[in-house]
């Protein structure tokens, strides 16, 4: 989560659910001999899927298995492309062919080529399957292109056909996102709530549900609630003690990168607010404002949560500095040099942000 990838903090979600069509597409079932000499245009076509199909086994085994099945999957991919270019898939109006199309172009993150073959695979009768699946993917590739708005609109519509629920929790956050990047915070946190209701278990709350109570708990924070927004931080750990997850999962990608620095800045925070020894509190106490100093320094000036951001960098001092007069504990001392950014001196401007996405 995330975008993503998405918001955006483009989410990552790769390889969870795989291709949601796959195994749906079957227009291109076996022919008779006498069938293919009689029509050797289907003769050709069912040999191309066949051979891109087997070429997509290969890729979907070497999915997550470290940097050498990248470099293998990437080849693979490449390979499945010019097969789909020289048969002149790029100019089909076939819906198998587009979508298997579309999905090399896709997963080869050319999302300005896949974006207009999605968007002609949406005016064919493509099957609602494939439409689904069309739709995903089209929404990740706006997340790149910066149009939010669309993004939001395919996300709407693949929600009309898509009946997996894991998948359409997948969605729902991924909309979340971006209607967090858009500003709508209200939005933004049905979509959170109405993505985590719908997790059919334990499992896909660990994999899924803890990315969503964390985008929760800062979509809370940012309306204005950061005590709900840190005791949503709370609940995702006691499914993810040491925020794998949201940090080290790869499943997750912040976009922009230093939206990060607010997510780590929150859960310092609550660590500091739940700590049992003096010490660590006073710890992650400076950890937090550390963290909350990073954020600022990085964001452009005209970041929409930069505001908030600073507010909450005086409110996590004031606390600090609260508990240390109560408890006597001594703070660490601060690094030469170390100072607190000033907001108004940071240049350049960024527009609004895509969301963190989740992918599959």
């Amino acid at each position: 989560m995330s975008s993503r990838a998405l918001r955006l903090r483009v989410v990552a979600l790769a390889g969870l659910f795989g291709l949601a069509a796959s195994g749906s597409t079957t227009a291109h079932a076996d022919a008779s001999v006498w069938s293919r000499a009689r029509q050797p245009e289907l003769a050709r076509r069912s040999e191309v899927i066949a051979k891109f199909d087997a070429i997509r086994s290969k890729v979907e085994l070497r999915r997550g298995r470290g940097a050498e099945s990248a470099a293998l999957e990437a080849m693979y991919l490449r390979e499945a492309r010019k097969l789909l270019e020289d048969a002149r898939v790029a100019s089909s109006r076939d819906p198998e062919l587009m979508h298997r199309y579309a999905w090399v172009l896709y997963r080869l993150d050319d999302h300005v080529a896949a974006a207009p073959v999605l968007e002609a695979l949406l005016k064919t009768n493509a099957a609602a399957p494939l439409r689904a699946d069309a739709l995903f993917m089209l929404a990740q590739c706006y997340s790149t292109l910066g149009r939010y708005a669309d993004l939001v609109r395919a996300y709407d519509g693949a929600l009309e056909l898509q009946p997996n629920p894991r998948v359409r929790s997948t969605i729902l956050m991924n909309r979340a996102e971006a209607q967090m990047a858009l500003g709508d915070l209200t939005s933004a946190i049905d979509g959170y709530r109405s993505a985590l209701a719908i997790l059919p278990g334990q499992l896909e709350m660990v994999l899924q549900g803890v990315l969503a109570w964390w985008s929760l708990a800062v979509a809370l924070d940012r309306a204005g609630d950061l005590e709900e927004g840190l005791e949503h931080i709370r609940i995702a750990r006691t499914y993810d003690r040491m925020d794998t997850r949201i940090f080290n999962s790869g499943d997750w990608v912040f976009v922009p990168a230093y939206d990060e620095q607010y997510f780590r800045a929150l859960g310092h925070w609550e660590t500091a607010r739940h700590a049992e020894l003096g010490a660590a509190r006073a710890e992650a106490y400076g950890r937090a404002i550390e963290t909350w100093n990073e954020y600022l320094a990085r964001a452009p000036a005209t970041d929409p949560w930069v505001a908030v951001g600073r507010t909450r960098l005086k409110q996590c001092e004031k606390e600090r500095d609260a508990f240390l007069r109560r408890s006597g504990v001594k703070p660490k001392p601060k690094p030469p040099g170390a100072r607190r950014p000033d907001a108004d001196s940071i240049e350049g401007a960024a527009p609004i942000t895509p969301p963190r996405t989740r992918k599959r």
